[in-house]
């Protein structure tokens, strides 16, 4: 790595007049992503100001990486895709924010507990490893500050790691291991700020029914969950499976206190069910005449259907009209109150006016005025 290859992947061009030495010197940024590196150089320290760099896909290895304590101004480091079997000695990059070493080989994410400024860490796919040991001093250095974690496509351990991380917005655990709910209670119920977890792909999320599986990731997470393998989480889902949950353990007690047994039980179902299935109720007050009129048809239907154990036995009385079947209205028996009659009923003609068929009011001397 020397000087004129650092120019090559500097983010602009120096002047005519100025030396490259001088112009990496006031550089920020640098691109060597893909350049064939097979190690590092102490060329770096011509970059004081450097704040991110790339060197992604690359053939670097952890013993060759070492002039990257040079960069003291450096907040983001994308070293992924190239030979790393360990996390690299930062201690000294204290300014660090963002770091990316998916794609390597490295088996312990270790060496970070100084790094008290880092926000974004990535680890994903770990190549050639049995397993990825998670160092809990490591995690612990960057609790405060840390808010996007991703270890997707490993194979975990140790993941009481980072359930330190009350800051930790983001976590992304996507194809590991994770196989049982007492583990992912555990964690999940001290990241207090998590807005967007992904489990896709694990045996957890495979082998659980997908209804029940994102009800009981939401509810065991804290109440900041917006996002669930990419799909929102709106507050009425959230609502709903809390009350369904409640009442599930409501029965849940009285069996275990011996209240009914199975049969209180299958009636709390049943009762569930039938709340399901109750319509919506009529509004006291419609805002529309056509909807209090069938609000009443509602109502007298009913009750005309139900007829009572002792009208059901007695005689008609002689000259009395039949009794309408059940479920139809008798005509007139509707009361519509004075805010739903027809205006020409509410408003009386003046003297020396005559109101036609349409509520017209009709002058005598042919004008004509609307009610």
């Amino acid at each position: 790595l020397t000087a004129s290859v650092l120019e090559r992947g500097a983010h602009g061009r120096r002047a005519g007049s100025e030396s490259t030495e001088k112009f990496l010197s006031r550089v920020s940024q640098i691109n060597l992503g893909g350049f064939g590196l097979d190690e590092l150089s102490d060329a770096l320290a011509l970059c004081p100001a450097l704040d991110t760099l790339h060197i992604y896909a690359n053939a670097l290895a952890s013993s060759t990486v070492s002039p990257l304590h040079h960069l003291r101004s450096l907040t983001h480091l994308h070293i992924q895709d190239n030979l790393l079997t360990t996390t690299l000695p930062l201690g000294c990059l204290k300014k660090l924010r963002w770091l990316d070493v998916s794609g390597n080989r490295i088996a312990r994410v270790e060496g970070l507990s100084e790094c008290a400024e880092m926000e974004t860490l990535r680890v994903e796919r770990q190549q050639g490893v049995e397993s990825v040991e998670l160092e809990q001093v490591s995690f612990r250095g960057m609790a405060r500050t840390l808010t996007d974690l991703s270890l997707a496509s490993n194979a975990l351990t140790n993941l009481h790691a980072f359930t330190h991380l009350t800051e930790l917005k983001a976590l992304d655990l996507s194809n590991t291991n994770i196989a049982d709910w007492e583990t992912l209670t555990t964690l999940l119920s001290r990241l207090f700020s998590l807005t967007n977890l992904r489990l896709l792909s694990t045996p957890l999320q495979a082998t659980t029914p997908s209804h029940a599986y994102r009800a009981r990731v939401v509810l065991t997470s804290g109440p900041k969950l917006a996002s669930l393998d990419g799909k929102n989480v709106v507050a009425a889902e959230r609502l709903v499976w809390e009350r369904k949950r409640a009442r599930e353990e409501q029965v849940e007690r009285k069996k275990l206190a011996g209240e009914g047994g199975p049969a209180e039980a299958a009636s709390e179902q049943a009762q569930e069910v039938e709340r399901e299935q109750e319509p919506a109720p009529v509004p006291h007050l419609p805002p529309y005449a056509t909807q209090y009129r069938d609000m009443l048809i509602h109502k007298l239907a009913h009750a005309s259907s139900a007829p009572s154990p002792s009208s059901s036995h007695a005689h008609p009385r002689s000259g009395s009209k039949p009794a309408p079947p059940p479920g139809v209205i008798p005509a007139g028996t509707i009361p519509v109150p004075d805010m739903y009659r027809p205006l020409k009923a509410l408003h009386a003609p003046k003297a020396g006016r005559k109101v036609g068929s349409r509520g017209v009011v009709v002058e005598r001397g042919g004008g004509v005025d609307g009610v």
